[in-house]
């Protein structure tokens, strides 16, 4: 990553601001022993990271929740808060993440269940989560719930609204 870096949203372990150079003077983001990483998502100043075991890591700011880590401290801003020191998003139990998506203060998983959970409404709740604003982690964190013949397939998030394509 590269760019403004205030909040540690680059993933350096600092927040020096901006990370400023050709792609190939970057330093590769570590996200810790055994996270592979497959996907990355970013929106605003956080970023988050599906890995192939289908966990999820998530830096920058985070003045909303929208790391999903129950809190809003911000995650990349030093050494520690990265690589091994970088929590995975606990989602709860058999919650395994098919795809997610981040909006401007808040993020969505969804699972390979097809079970959809959203995190860091924060102050600016407008209903993006699908739920009352929550610090809720792990199985604490509510399920979206839909009509019976609803399946989710894919997500989409702006900056406070969401959007969930179905199957059917």
């Amino acid at each position: 990553c590269f760019g403004t870096n205030s909040d540690g949203q680059c993933g350096t372990g600092t927040n020096t601001n901006p990370i400023i150079g050709p792609p190939t003077q970057i330093n590769a983001i570590d996200l810790g022993t055994d996270f592979t990483a497959i996907d990355v998502h970013t929106f605003y100043y956080h970023v988050c990271v599906q890995s192939q075991q289908r966990t999820l890591k998530c830096f920058g700011l985070n003045d909303y929740g929208q790391l999903g880590y129950g809190d809003t401290i911000n995650r990349g801003t030093t050494p520690a808060s990265m690589s091994d020191g970088l929590a995975i998003v606990d989602f709860g139990t058999d919650f395994l993440v098919e795809t997610m998506a981040t909006g401007a203060y808040h993020s969505c998983a969804l699972s390979t269940m097809k079970t959809v959970k959203c995190f860091g409404c924060g102050v600016y709740n407008y209903g993006q989560c699908g739920t009352p604003h929550s610090t809720e982690t792990g199985d604490n964190l509510p399920v979206l719930e839909f009509a019976a013949d609803f399946v989710p397939m894919a997500l989409a998030l702006g900056a406070y609204h969401t959007c969930i394509m179905t199957e059917t």
